[in-house]
C-alpha cells in the first residue's frame, strides 16, 4: 500500500485559512504528512 497525501490541490487562497500556498508552508505540511507515514507527496 502507498499513502499519497495530496498537500493543496487546485483550490483557491479562500478554501481554508490553513492551505498552504508558500513554498514553506507546503514544505512544511510535506514534511509532516511524511513523518506520519505518506510515501508520496502530491503538490499543485
Amino acid at each position: 500500500m502507498i499513502v499519497q497525501a495530496c498537500i493543496n490541490g487546485a483550490r483557491p487562497s479562500g478554501f481554508h485559512p490553513r492551505l498552504p500556498l508558500t513554498a514553506e508552508a507546503i514544505a512544511y505540511d510535506g514534511a509532516s504528512c511524511v513523518t506520519a507515514g505518506a510515501a508520496e507527496l502530491h503538490i499543485q
